[in-house]
This record gives C-alpha cells, sequence and structure tokens, in this order.
C-alpha cells in the first residue's frame, strides 16, 4: 500500500481522503447494495476499491472515468494526512 502500513492499492488512499464527505455513506450504501445483487460469474472479478472510486468519480462535475483524471481536477485532497508517506518518499526520490 502507498501508505506503508494498510493493504490495498492508490485507491485506497484516494478513498481515505473523502470518508468525512456526506456521499461516503452513499457510495457504502451502494456497493453493499451491488454486492447483494451482482452477477454471480463477477464475484471473483469485482475490485471494490476501483468500483468505490469511480462511484465517487460519478457524483462529481465534471465526471472523469480515472482515479488519474480526478486527481488533475483535484477532487482527491492531496493535503491529507494520508498522503504525508508517499510525499516524502517521492521528494526523496527526486531530490
Amino acid at each position: 500500500m502507498p501508505d506503508n502500513a494498510g493493504l490495498g492499492m492508490l485507491e485506497n488512499l484516494c478513498l481515505t481522503t473523502i470518508k468525512e464527505d456526506p456521499v461516503y455513506s452513499c457510495i457504502d450504501n451502494f456497493v453493499t447494495c451491488f454486492k447483494k445483487n451482482q452477477i454471480q460469474s463477477e464475484v471473483e472479478k469485482f475490485n471494490e476499491s476501483k468500483a468505490r472510486v469511480q462511484a465517487y468519480l460519478a457524483t462529481r462535475s465534471p465526471i472523469v472515468s480515472s482515479l488519474g483524471r480526478g486527481a488533475q481536477k483535484q477532487y482527491w485532497d492531496f493535503g491529507h494526512p494520508c498522503f504525508r508517506d508517499i510525499i516524502k518518499f517521492l521528494q526523496t526520490l527526486f531530490s
């Protein structure tokens, strides 16, 4: 994980920045409902973190189709404390 602590991917780190946003509970409800009703053949392939990111991006205007495009539109709070370690790592890498 990019935070050197938890499991997951960059999507999980970005989602951490919106956990206090009221829309996050809507995303929780959507994912919970979807998981109950999804096609059985797709259960193994389902990536919950990526689905949550896509659901969040669908709430933004303009809608974008990727985490990276969301970053370009400043939909993620890169000042959030969860990014400290990765920012330090990148600063060390590129200085």
